[in-house]
Order: C-alpha cells, then sequence, then structure tokens
C-alpha cells in the first residue's frame, strides 16, 4: 500500500512538473526576446543579429505557449506588455512610465498565463519582469531618439556612436549622429567623404572623432 500511494505520489509531482516547468519557460523565454527586439529598437547599430536572436526567443516561447492552454487574459496582459515596452523605446524614450507599466503588465501576464494552473510562480515571473522593464529603461535613456531630443547632451551620452562623413573639409566635417547633425573633428589626419567614424568626446557644439573602419553602424 505504502509503495502504490509512493507511486501515485511520483507520477503526480512529474506531472505538475511536466505541466508547470513549460510555462515558466515560456514567459523566460519571451522576456529574452523583448529584451533583445527593445535594445535594437534603442540602438539600430546594434544590428539585425538582434533581431534575429530575439525572434528566435519568441518563436521558442511561443511554441511553448502552444503546449499549454493560454488564458486569454494572460495573452492580454502580454500584449499591453509588449506594447507598454514598445512605447518606453519609440514614444516617450527614457520617461520611465511606460517601463513600469510594461513591468506590471509582464508579471500579471506571467500569473494568468495558463487556464489550468496558476501560472509562472511569482518568484520567477517578479525578478524578470522587474529586470525588463529596467533593461528598457536604461535602453530608452541610452536610445537615438531620447537624444535627439536633448542633442547637447552630456558626452557620456554620445562618445562611442559611430557615424558616415557626409561632407569633410582637412580635419573637420559634418555627420549624423543621434539623429542630429553635428561639426565632426579629428585629432588623426584628415576626415573624408564616406568614412565610418566614432565618437570619442563632446567638446563645445563640435564632435571629436576618429576614423573606425570596422563599427557596425547597423
Amino acid at each position: 500500500m505504502e509503495s502504490i500511494d509512493a507511486q501515485v505520489h511520483e507520477s503526480t509531482s512529474t506531472a505538475m512538473g511536466a505541466t508547470v516547468a513549460p510555462a515558466e519557460l515560456a514567459f523566460v523565454l519571451v522576456a529574452a526576446g523583448l529584451v533583445c527586439i527593445v535594445f535594437r529598437l534603442a540602438s539600430p547599430a546594434m544590428g539585425w543579429k538582434a533581431v534575429v536572436l530575439g525572434s528566435l526567443f519568441l518563436l521558442l516561447g511561443a511554441a511553448s505557449l502552444a503546449s499549454l492552454p493560454p488564458r486569454a487574459a494572460g495573452l492580454l496582459m502580454l500584449v499591453l506588455a509588449v506594447a507598454s515596452l514598445g512605447m518606453e523605446v519609440l514614444v516617450l524614450p527614457g520617461f520611465g512610465l511606460h517601463a513600469v507599466g510594461g513591468g506590471v503588465s509582464l508579471i500579471l501576464a506571467g500569473v494568468y498565463l495558463t487556464e489550468d494552473v496558476p501560472g509562472v510562480h511569482p518568484a520567477v515571473a517578479v525578478p524578470i519582469a522587474v529586470a525588463v522593464a529596467g533593461l528598457t529603461y536604461f535602453a530608452g535613456r541610452r536610445s537615438w531618439r531620447c537624444i535627439r531630443h536633448r542633442p547637447l547632451d552630456s558626452s557620456t551620452m554620445l562618445v562611442g556612436r559611430g557615424t558616415v562623413v557626409l561632407t569633410a573639409t582637412g580635419s573637420s566635417g559634418r555627420g549624423v549622429v543621434s539623429g542630429h547633425v553635428w561639426e565632426l573633428r579629428t585629432e588623426h589626419g584628415e576626415l573624408r567623404p564616406g568614412e565610418t567614424v566614432c565618437v570619442t568626446q563632446l567638446v563645445g557644439d563640435y564632435l571629436v572623432v576618429e576614423p573606425a573602419p570596422g563599427l557596425d553602424l547597423w
């Protein structure tokens, strides 16, 4: 009798683990995909590799969700989370309100993700949602759209960004950095139109740059 009870208990635990694990796995994969896409929207210089990686995570998350009985409320919260996190980067970059709303929606999406089980455990959903919201806020603060509205921000927001020289005369020229046309100057020879350069510092109303032929701008 005790052996039968032990077998029943073991089979029940296994079934519960098989049911709960896919929900949490799907949540983690979707969150990872959102982070990749958000960072690509904030910084086109990350290239399409971020889009491919993010899409792969989202597809794997969707496949995991397909094996569960998803709840409409959870899917709705997930859509709201995606929209809110996207607005944090695209509409009001660096403002923070949409990042908070996206984080809360992501937590609710995890809790109400499935029909038959409580969904993602709060111990998993909360820290992951907080991390996604924080990373989205950081991406919004660093995005080119944020700096475009405040093009004369401190040099730490512009250092490391790349551009292509549009026009050049000797050691000075012009190029678009973070959505704003800047005067460029170099201390390493002369600038040439079409040359890829990287910002090293902001001095007054111009940017000091240096050649960066291998820099990926997209």
